[in-house]
């Protein structure tokens, strides 16, 4: 009887643990943290924003992981009426047209997955920052990052153990 309710104590507290680790507002998928803003920034000031908790502007590795975002950001928005023109990706040009990288790990694009709309990036000048735009269900484009138009999607790594290290 002790053992099974050693089990039982066991089996509840492993998930609870598990979501404790992302903070409060974050999503947990796989093995990173979400956070999906609700505030218009451009892309720089969301870089900075994301810095400030210990996190980045979100890289998209692979379609299941743009899978959940599209989802997520589909679901959030089901029923807006003014729903955010997009949301910033850690994705830019800026350092060498038509050569994307993700910014906080440097990554090329050229080889890893990618979800660009038909006809994007369209390579006009100064689009040089990846944005997922609503109106095409959140497929990836190029964009001014002056723009103020989106919010942003911050990811951090999901932390083993409960401790979270910032910074």
């Amino acid at each position: 009887m002790a053992s099974l309710r050693f089990n039982l104590i066991f089996l509840i507290l492993i998930p609870a643990g598990l979501t404790a680790n992302c903070p409060n507002g974050w999503l947990i998928y796989d093995s990173s943290c979400y956070l999906i803003s609700q505030t218009s920034v451009d892309w720089a000031d969301s870089v900075t924003f994301c810095k400030a908790f210990g996190s980045k502007l979100v890289e998209i590795e692979s379609q299941k992981e743009d899978n959940f975002i599209q989802t997520t950001l589909k679901h959030k928005h089901e029923h807006d009426s003014a729903p955010p023109h997009g949301y910033w990706i850690g994705l830019t040009d800026v350092v060498i047209q038509n050569e994307w990288t993700w910014i906080d790990s440097g990554r090329e694009l050229s080889n890893m997955y990618s979800h660009w709309e038909k006809g994007q990036p369209d390579s006009r000048q100064s689009e040089n920052c990846g944005i997922l735009w609503h109106s095409t269900g959140f497929t990836w484009h190029d964009d001014f990052c002056s723009d103020k138009v989106a919010f942003f999607i911050c990811e951090k790594e999901l932390r083993p153990g409960g401790a979270e290290i910032i910074g």
